[in-house]
């Protein structure tokens, strides 16, 4: 993934409501570095990494570098490059 883009997803988070309905999962190849950034656990909205790749085993998804936006409804992902599409949604 991006960690340009990461870093701007996650300094864009930090500006939302406390209490954001939804959740994000973070799907990546690499979550060593994800779990180093400080709003993985401080994050004003539910915000897990899939790191045993569950999504994926599942067939749920089917790639990594994703962002899943879980709603009642259901689940919208989008690829980590296009964060911003993302950040619009949970607004």
């Amino acid at each position: 993934g991006c960690k340009t883009c990461l870093d701007s997803f996650y300094s864009e988070l930090q500006l939302l409501p406390k209490r954001s309905p939804g959740a994000i999962v973070l799907i990546a190849k690499n979550t060593k570095t994800l779990r180093l950034h400080p709003l993985i656990e401080n994050s004003p909205i539910p915000l897990y990494l899939d790191e045993q790749k569950k999504l994926i085993k599942e067939e749920l998804v089917q790639m990594t570098d994703q962002i899943l936006l879980f709603r009642a409804e259901g689940f919208t992902s989008f690829d980590i490059l296009d964060y911003e599409n993302a950040l619009s949604e949970i607004r």
